[in-house]
């Protein structure tokens, strides 16, 4: 699984990213929640209607679905 701290390392394509996958993230946040991953899960809460746990949820599947799709692009 692909870490926070991987992620965050090239944020441009990560937010690129999370917009897609989350479309009612705002985009002036996602430069507030970059550094901590529990704070990106407060706003993706918040703005999708998800209990906290359930975004918790979201982002660690999210993580993993970019850790997949970097080990196809390294193949």
């Amino acid at each position: 699984m692909m870490t926070w701290d991987a992620l965050v390392s090239n944020w441009t394509a990560a937010q690129q990213m999370a917009r897609a996958r989350f479309r009612w993230l705002e985009e002036d946040a996602l430069r507030f929640v970059q550094a901590d991953m529990a704070k990106f899960a407060e706003h993706l809460a918040a703005t999708h209607d998800l209990t906290l746990a359930e975004a918790r949820e979201e982002v660690e599947n999210w993580l993993m679905t970019v850790a997949r799709a970097e080990a196809r692009k390294a193949a």
